[in-house]
């Protein structure tokens, strides 16, 4: 018996055997899920629906899942607990559409975090070949770094920033290595962070309400919280004074 508890300790063999037990439960679930997702597939095609990542989505998904882990006060790393999750959901999002993943070499690791393993990745040598390669339906996205490059300076029309990396790290904008583009629909998610091209020539110094990610030779890429709606990209503009504004609105998750 426990001090605790007054109850008998299990054996090991009883313990495996209730691991087995509790095995065949989640893949039972995970086979019950399999089967929703390919109805949301049969949906999505009657309804016109063709988007295939929905980024507010899973950072809602993903802050929930957080949440419970915290409650659960579990031993398990959460980095363990999330890389399961994060499986979870790239292997509906390649049941529903094969995702390509293009990367540099040094962005691979972090991709791979965040789409997991069922997506299908392409090496590219720089970041404006990645760019020419991104395709109108989002079968294609790209993950680029954010040092010693300027690539997000001239985005192509209907491609947005729709996440930033390392996927767990995002509070702080020291934390953020990549970025991830694509023809994606923004949707604000309730916790967004909002990028902006900004000229580096009269932007202050002591600005309190924007951080700057990097910097090109002319233009400073800024980070402003909250979801930058139509008018709110007004008041910033207004309090900067002059603000370039890219084709797109870049927002990137916050969790």
């Amino acid at each position: 018996m426990t001090e605790d508890t007054g109850q008998k300790m299990l054996s090991l063999e009883d313990i495996r055997e209730q691991i087995d037990k509790t095995d065949k439960a989640i893949l039972e679930l995970l086979a019950q899920r399999s089967r929703l997702v390919s109805s949301v597939a049969e949906a999505k095609a009657q309804s016109g629906d063709s988007r295939i990542l929905r980024p507010a989505r899973e950072i809602v998904q993903m802050r929930r899942f957080l949440t419970w882990f915290k409650e659960c006060e579990l031993d398990m790393p959460v980095s363990g607990f999330s890389a399961i999750w994060r499986e979870i959901i790239a292997a509906s999002v390649s049941q529903q559409t094969p995702l390509q993943v293009l990367h540099l070499s040094e962005t691979l690791t972090t991709a791979r975090e965040r789409f997991g393993n069922a997506a299908e990745y392409k090496l590219i040598d720089n970041p404006n070949d990645a760019l020419g390669e991104l395709d109108a339906n989002a079968n294609t996205i790209a993950v680029l770094p954010l040092e010693n490059t300027n690539w997000w300076e001239n985005l192509p029309e209907g491609v947005t920033v729709f996440a930033a990396l390392p996927y767990l790290s995002q509070a702080r904008k020291a934390d953020i290595k990549s970025l991830c583009v694509g023809c994606i629909a923004i949707e604000p998610s309730g916790e967004d962070v909002t990028l902006l091209s900004c000229p580096i020539e009269g932007f202050p110094a002591d600005s309190k309400d924007a951080h700057i990610l990097t910097s090109s030779d002319t233009h400073h890429l800024i980070m402003v919280e909250g979801f930058m709606n139509t008018d709110r990209i007004g008041e910033v503009v207004g309090s900067f004074g002059s603000l370039e504004i890219m084709d797109s609105l870049l927002v990137g998750e916050k969790s």
